[in-house]
């Protein structure tokens, strides 16, 4: 009878492991196809402008720009910018490409900071 029993709960155990393994595989089939999901949705919300669009937003009171072929409105953050005023709204309705890459780089702040900012990329 011990003997019995032992068997039973090996088994018991193996199906256990066998449960939470299929469970762990179809979490992260799960995860993967939201992940893709989600990518897919960013894409279809996506706002596309011309250079020409960004240019008629050219003064402080609504401020956009581009930067890498992606569009931000500045307009928020031309008071808060560490720089000074004048910094942005030299920026407002061209390409801010030059100025923000001699002035800021590869700084993750500087960049982090420019992406709450995007509001729509460039139709090539």
């Amino acid at each position: 009878m011990k003997k019995d029993t032992s068997t039973i709960l090996k088994v018991l155990l193996g199906l256990l492991v066998l449960s939470a393994i299929i469970l762990l595989i179809n979490n992260n089939s799960s995860v993967d196809s939201n992940a893709k999901n989600e990518t897919a949705n960013i894409s279809e919300s996506l706002t596309f402008y011309t250079q020409e669009d960004v240019a008629t937003h050219k003064i402080e009171s609504d401020c956009w720009t581009t930067i890498a072929d992606e569009v931000y409105n500045l307009t928020p953050y031309i008071k808060m910018h560490p720089g000074g005023e004048g910094s942005i709204v030299r920026l407002c309705g061209i390409d801010g490409i030059e100025a923000f890459s001699a002035k800021h780089g590869e700084n993750p702040r500087a960049k982090d900071e420019l992406l709450s900012l995007k509001i729509g990329e460039i139709k090539n």
